[in-house]
């Protein structure tokens, strides 16, 4: 007798293709945000699907909740990464407001972040999940890195948050592992820890 056991990231996967494959066979950009949040009811995504039209009035999406991987996700037809990146921004102050979100967020948009697989779906599902109870930040998902060989991992020290993220963002969108640091202490303590390649710094570091 087989025995079938519940994969949650296959069912979440199926779920996910569905919501993303109508607009990507248009021949445009599909944006794809995860977040891992706690049991959030029919109410709540309403609210969410309101609270980030609102920031977002010209950008059609589709909101939805993933109950057996505990995610919210949002599909953006047509937007490309930096985009979504702010969709994800709006998203992520709501669910914070609503003491909901459970760790890291991560975003897409496929072709950008790679070609839009049965793989590259599964391996944005687990970054998220993997994601779980760590630090509420956002993750830019990329499923094609740099060569080989090149500098891979950068460290971002300046104590201007606006600038970090600009620079951050610019430098996930090709593929490259950031880490930021507001001040020299922590500049130091992080490039101990993970002796980035390169170190990106203001001149004047408090």
């Amino acid at each position: 007798m087989a025995v079938l056991a519940h994969d949650p990231i296959q069912e979440a996967m199926l779920q996910v293709a569905e919501k993303v494959q109508a607009s990507f066979e248009k021949g445009t950009p599909c944006g794809m945000i995860l977040a891992p949040c706690a049991a959030v009811g029919p109410k709540l995504l309403e609210q969410v699907q309101s609270y980030v039209s609102g920031f977002e009035p010209e950008v059609p999406f589709q909101c939805f909740y993933l109950d057996a991987s505990g995610l919210i996700g949002i599909v953006l037809p047509g937007q490309k990464l930096i985009n979504t990146h702010y969709a994800s921004l709006v998203l992520k102050e709501f669910v914070e407001q609503q003491h909901v979100l459970e760790g890291q967020m991560v975003v897409a948009s496929f072709p950008e972040s790679g070609e839009l697989t049965e793989q590259s779906i599964s391996q944005l599902l687990q970054t998220t999940l993997q994601g779980k109870g760590e630090s509420r930040d956002i993750h830019l998902f990329m499923n094609h890195g740099v060569q080989q060989g090149t500098i891979t991992s950068i460290l971002i020290a300046d104590p201007d948050e606006v600038s970090r993220e600009f620079v951050k963002l610019r430098l996930e969108i090709n593929g490259y592992k950031v880490e930021e640091a507001k001040d020299g202490s922590e500049a130091l303590e992080k490039f101990e820890k993970s002796m980035p390649d390169l170190v990106i710094t203001e001149l004047n570091l408090p």
